[in-house]
C-alpha cells in the first residue's frame, strides 16, 4: 500500500515492462498504471477474504493505456478494478474469479485487442448481459469462455462468425448454456 501512495505527487520514473502482483486487498489497484508508466505486461491477483472496498472516487485513465498482456485474478465487484480494465486497451486480455461478467463489461472496444479469455467463477455469465459486452469487441480473433455457468443467446454463433467480425477462434468449456 505504501509503494501506491508514495507517489501522490508525481510518479517515480520506471522503466519496468512487465509487472506480476499478489494483494491483499482492493485498495489504490487502480493506481498501477500511473506508476508504471513503461509496462507492457501485468499480471494481478487479488486473494480477499469476504470482500470489504472502499469506495473510490477515481475514473478509468482517458486515453487508455495500451499493453501487450493483462491477467487479473480477482472478485470485479471491485470498482477499482473494473477502472483498471477500463484503462487498458490490450493485445491479449484474462479476466479470471468472482463475477467476472462485470470486468467484462468493463473492456474497452479496441482495435488493439486480438485474444480475450474470461474464466468465471461463481456467478454466471447472463446472455443478454454477455451478448452486449462481446459484440462491442469488434476485433477479437480468439475467444474462450471457460468454468462457471455462462449463457449465451440463440443468436450467438451468427453474430460471433459473420463476415465483419475476424473471430477465428472460439473456445467454451462445460457450463455453457
Amino acid at each position: 500500500r505504501s509503494a501506491f501512495t508514495s507517489y501522490d505527487e508525481a510518479p517515480a520514473p520506471s522503466s519496468l515492462t512487465s509487472l506480476e502482483l499478489k494483494l491483499d486487498d482492493y485498495t489504490l489497484v487502480d493506481r498501477i498504471l500511473l506508476l508504471f508508466p513503461s509496462l507492457q505486461h501485468l499480471d494481478i491477483a487479488i486473494r480477499v477474504e469476504g470482500f470489504d472496498e472502499p469506495t473510490t472516487d477515481r475514473i478509468p485513465l482517458d486515453p487508455p493505456r495500451r499493453l501487450e498482456t493483462i491477467r487479473i485474478y480477482a472478485d470485479y465487484r471491485s470498482q477499482a478494478i473494473c477502472n483498471v480494465i477500463a484503462s487498458i486497451e490490450s493485445i491479449r486480455t484474462t479476466l479470471e474469479g468472482r463475477h467476472a461478467q462485470r470486468g467484462l463489461a468493463s473492456l474497452r472496444n479496441s482495435e488493439v485487442m486480438k485474444e480475450l479469455n474470461v474464466r468465471s467463477s461463481y456467478a454466471a455469465l447472463q446472455a443478454e448481459n454477455l451478448d452486449r459486452s462481446l459484440l462491442k469487441l469488434t476485433n477479437l480473433e480468439k475467444l474462450s469462455l471457460e468454468g462457471g455457468r455462462a449463457c449465451v443467446s440463440d443468436r450467438f454463433f451468427t453474430d460471433y462468425f459473420n463476415s465483419e467480425l475476424p473471430l477465428e477462434s472460439l473456445h467454451l468449456t462445460a457450463g455453457l448454456t
